[in-house]
């Protein structure tokens, strides 16, 4: 038997009142549950084996305090015993803390490799998605090897609970910072209930975990928290690039921890007057799942994301609106299958403006299957909900696959009503933009965009206000005359195609997106500062100096 983690290194645990040591203690839940109003709990660098819960309350004036300091609060378990059951396949049995439900959704992970945690036993046994673990209620984890490696020779890590740090109650006026948390289980942080208010996460990074920092799915019956910033944080996970898409949904629907245990979010934040500011998240299902009245979603990188890298979807339940003022700007979303999702959001407005879209990761959908790429924005509507309300303007986005404005999701284009799409640099690599566009009638419209395809010979646009496939802007114009009076079809010469720099999707001085857009209704948040005329199309104004975020 080895070891699964490394022991733990020296640490300390201080208390401040005031800006004078208090005392010290043995460990940081003892020093959360006696801490006041105003206090600094202060960690020294270390490795502590402790889940962490806060149910208490600072003042806006006077915040609880945790400076983690970089320590890392690791909630895996330090030994496992494992047993052969049959070749490549291992059993053991690890306590579990927390709703036994969730525990199948607790990431275990290999150095350096995530595992594939399987819905069920009976999906564990074929092993389609190769290496992985399933969890039983009574404690036993079952773990699939590809090869005939020993894991008691292994730093195999499994966690033992649900969170690593969980605010709930009345948690409020409290702020966590420079932590790191690894093999969390479910949530790496939580933040439940409408209790959870004036909570700062910051510089807190996350690893392996199926929710990096959640206020739970958009089907918690809690409530939803507010006043919730987070910001400067990481989720990362060892994602596997070749796992096949549909198993993600095979097992059980939905996208709870509870159902589909590998589809996750690297931040899920479903709360009111909250912001998401400044965090990356690298390697999940999808990347950011948000919803609720004004919010602020902004200056954030989400990468290699296996399906949507921003969810915007939400519900109307209980009082809470799915979107009253959201704003959705200045992130960075690359190496996505699918890049926004947009559905069921009322009554808005939801306003997405200068982010910059590249669609081109290439997922394999099914066993069997050449992988492919999905589309930048999905909109539409689900059954709880209209789709409304939205302003997408200057965002410049480039797609590998075949569609670049799928606006339906599983109905008609009559569920879209009041989008408004200007000044975008819409590129599609492999040719056809749009699949349906909902109908100008219910007051969706698309002017001063700029379309380009380096490909000839596929129909500009599916089905264009209701009226069959165009194969050109002219003749989508011409179909419906009010629609794209001054867009344009040209190369809006990026600086570099395929750059993994912000500036590489910057315009070349002679770019013909300069001083092609419209004018946007001077109500509009955040318009653009044009110096030279009219304002460019895309994200970022020609020469014009980086938001300051």
């Amino acid at each position: 038997m080895a070891g699964c983690t490394p022991q733990s290194h020296a640490q300390s645990v201080s208390l401040e009142r005031d800006g004078q040591k208090v005392s010290d203690f043995a460990s940081i839940q003892s020093a959360l549950d006696a801490a006041k109003p105003g206090d600094v709990i202060r960690l020294s660098p270390g490795t502590y084996r402790e889940r962490l819960r806060l149910e208490k309350s600072g003042t806006p004036q006077k915040p609880i305090v945790l400076e983690g300091g970089g320590a890392v609060l690791d909630g895996a378990a330090a030994q496992i015993a494992w047993e052969n059951h049959a070749p490549r396949v291992w059993r053991a049995l690890v306590a579990w803390s927390g709703d036994a439900k969730l525990a199948k959704s607790a990431w275990c992970s290999l150095p350096t490799q995530l595992l594939w945690a399987y819905s069920t036993r009976a999906e564990f046994d074929l092993g389609k998605n190769g290496a992985g673990t399933f969890r039983q209620a009574d404690g036993t984890v079952w773990l699939r090897l590809e090869n005939d490696e020993n894991p008691n020779d292994l730093a195999v890590k499994v966690p033992t609970g649900e969170s690593g740090l969980h605010f709930g109650g009345n948690a409020s006026n409290l702020v966590v910072r420079d932590l790191k948390i690894e093999n969390a289980g479910v949530y790496g942080v939580r933040l439940q209930g409408e209790g959870v208010q004036g909570v700062k996460i910051e510089n807190v990074s996350v690893g392996n975990t199926f929710s990096g920092v959640s206020t739970g799915s958009i089907w918690d019956e809690k409530g939803f928290g507010s006043r919730i910033r987070i910001e400067n944080c990481r989720v990362h996970n060892d994602w596997n690039d070749n796992w096949i898409w549909s198993y993600f949904y095979e097992a059980e629907p939905g996208n709870r921890a509870d159902a589909g245990a590998m589809r996750g979010a690297g931040i899920e934040v479903h709360a009111s007057d909250s912001v998401v500011k400044g965090c990356t998240v690298d390697g999940q299902h999808d990347g950011m799942a948000v919803s609720g009245p004004h919010l602020e979603i902004s200056g954030n990188t989400i990468r290699r994301i296996h399906d949507d890298a921003l969810e915007i979807e939400g519900r109307v339940q209980n009082g809470f609106a799915g979107a009253v003022q959201m704003r959705v700007f200045d992130n960075w979303l690359e190496n996505c299958y699918v890049g926004v999702s947009l559905g069921s959001l009322e009554p808005g407005p939801v306003w997405i403006y200068r982010n910059t879209i590249i669609n081109d990761r290439a997922v394999i959908f099914k066993e069997g299957a050449a992988p492919s790429v999905n589309t930048a924005f999905k909109t539409g509507k689900h059954p709880w909900g209209q789709s409304v309300g939205w302003r997408i303007y200057h965002n410049t986005v480039y797609t590998r696959g075949g569609q670049l404005n799928a606006d339906w999701v599983g109905s008609g284009n009559n569920d879209l009503r009041d989008v408004v799409w200007l000044n975008n640099i819409f590129y599609a690599q492999n040719g056809t933009f749009g699949r349906r566009t909902g109908l100008a009638k219910n007051g969706v419209f698309f002017d001063g965009n700029l379309y380009f395809s380096p490909v000839n010979g596929r129909p500009f646009w599916n089905d264009w206000n209701g009226l069959g496939a165009q194969n050109t802007l002219q003749t989508a114009r011409l179909a419906f005359a009010d629609w794209e009076q001054h867009g344009v079809w040209a190369n809006p010469l990026f600086r570099e195609i395929g750059a993994s720099e912000r500036e590489g999707w910057h315009l070349q001085s002679q770019s013909p997106a300069r001083d092609a857009g419209v004018n946007l209704p001077k109500n509009w948040p955040d318009l653009p500062v044009v110096k030279d005329g009219k304002p460019d199309i895309g994200a970022h104004e020609f020469n014009a100096p980086a938001p300051n975020l």
